[in-house]
């Protein structure tokens, strides 16, 4: 008989205990007037926001006024970002640029994704052209289309059979490349290219360039017009002057190295090796440039400058990317020093080699030695 009154005792205290807990986690994780069913509503995807991370029992997409708490470990998925969807905040995992589109379609047109046929032509990080088959198909169901992302979202601004507008063309600042005819008002605008080059301080020229390469090709990438004359073709060009080149787009500063690439005002990555990335997706890492020595031997730049820096050289190098040669005959990398000495200019010489550093101090007539 003790032993069933001290059970009932341990299940009565187990079963307060629990309810107590379940109290003060309902009075903590949710304000005041806000159910666990509330907490994931929402009128505007700002209101919906990403509690928890992967492997947090609880993780998932909730009213940014709930006042979230971990609940343990277990497998659960946390979505990239949240929508607010019906009035209810729903994550948003990753999703294919090709399966957003068919989305949108679906929604704009009210068909069934799974029979809509999308093929994306071209692309940048932020828009596409494409074409698109609805549902039943044949040519009266068939067109291209262009998206943009807006907001880490995907949106249709134009899709049928006739002319891409130019006010949508220059509204989501479309490449050239992508629209390169448009319709404005009662003009058709034949290559908004040409247009761009003139814009932007170019002149119209021709060239002959590879057979593959159509008029207005971009000329900062090295390629487009390198064939050899019974491969080639007269296209037209922009021509940007000195230091120029177009990008299919604009005239922008030649951009061949890292130094280019920071001389021009691009971004540099946060990475070591330092990287600067240009608006065209083309990466430079500093220091890059190689010499290589008649015998096969190689440094790059960067390699040097490590070198340099733990030798007598010290870091007194001046602007190493800018003021720095290769002698490939000496199989050395010579980088100018930021060191005053009357009658001289030190540079600090590193041999590909040996991977050793030294001043050389260049001096012209007598140096007297120092005391």
């Amino acid at each position: 008989m003790n032993n069933m009154k001290k059970i009932i005792i341990a299940i009565v205290i187990i079963v307060v205990v629990a309810g107590l807990g379940y109290w003060i986690y309902q009075s903590t994780s949710v304000p005041q007037g806000m159910t666990e069913a509330e907490a994931k509503n929402c009128e505007v995807n700002s209101d919906c926001v990403v509690l928890g991370e992967d492997g947090d029992c609880n993780c998932g997409c909730f009213n940014k006024n709930y006042q979230w708490k971990k609940e343990g470990d277990c497998f659960c998925a946390a979505p990239k970002s949240c929508k607010c969807v019906s009035g209810k905040c729903e994550g948003v995992f990753e999703e294919s640029k090709e399966t957003a589109i068919k989305n949108l379609f679906a929604d704009k047109y009210d068909k069934d994704a799974s029979e809509i046929t999308i093929e994306i032509n071209q692309e940048t990080e932020n828009h596409i052209r494409g074409g698109v088959v609805l549902p039943p198909g044949g040519p009266e169901n068939s067109g291209m289309f262009l998206a943009v992302k807006v907001d880490d979202d995907w949106k249709l601004v134009h899709d049928g059979q006739g002319a891409v507008p130019c006010l949508i063309a220059a509204e989501y600042n479309f490449p050239a490349d992508m629209v390169k005819q448009c319709v404005g008002g009662d003009t058709i605008v034949e290559d908004r290219r040409e247009e761009a080059c003139l814009k932007f301080g170019g002149q119209v020229t021709t060239s002959l360039c590879c057979k593959s390469t159509e008029d207005y090709p971009n000329l900062c990438l090295i390629g487009p017009c390198g064939c050899s004359p019974e491969n080639s073709h007269q296209v037209k060009i922009c021509d940007c002057g000195e230091g120029k080149c177009f990008n299919g787009e604009t005239c922008v500063p030649k951009v061949y190295s890292f130094n280019d690439c920071i001389k021009a005002g691009y971004p540099i990555l946060e990475s070591y090796p330092r990287q600067c990335k240009t608006p065209d997706e083309r990466t430079f890492t500093e220091g890059e440039e190689h010499c290589i020595a008649p015998t096969g031997e190689s440094m790059s730049l960067f390699e040097a400058m490590q070198i340099a820096i733990t030798s007598e050289c010290g870091d007194q190098l001046k602007g190493y990317l800018e003021f720095s040669m290769c002698n490939a005959d000496t199989r050395t990398w010579w980088m100018d020093l930021d060191i005053e000495k009357e009658g001289c200019n030190p540079a600090c010489v590193v041999n590909i080699a040996t991977k050793e550093a030294e001043i050389n101090w260049r001096c012209m007539g007598l140096v007297e030695p120092e005391e």
